[in-house]
C-alpha cells in the first residue's frame, strides 16, 4: 500500500517505508517510480527495476513470467 504526500509527488505508506529502512541500512539510494501494474513483474525480469516493493500475490500466472 503506497499512498502520495501532501505534496502529490512523494510516496508514502507500508510498501515504501521498510524499502527505504533496508536501503538506508545497506547504504544504497533508493528510486521509486510508480508504474502500471502489469509491467512490474516483467520490469524486474527484465532488470528494469532491481525489486518491487508492491503488496501482490504469488499466482501461477506471475510465476510464469520471471522465474
Amino acid at each position: 500500500m503506497a499512498f502520495l504526500a501532501e505534496d502529490n509527488t512523494t510516496p508514502v505508506g507500508v510498501n515504501r517505508d521498510p524499502a527505504s529502512l533496508v536501503a538506508k541500512k545497506l547504504g544504497l539510494k533508493l528510486k521509486f517510480e510508480n508504474t502500471a501494474f502489469d509491467t512490474i513483474i516483467p520490469g524486474v525480469g527484465g532488470i528494469r527495476y532491481d525489486f518491487t516493493a508492491t503488496t501482490m500475490s504469488a499466482i501461477p500466472e506471475r510465476r510464469k513470467c520471471c522465474i
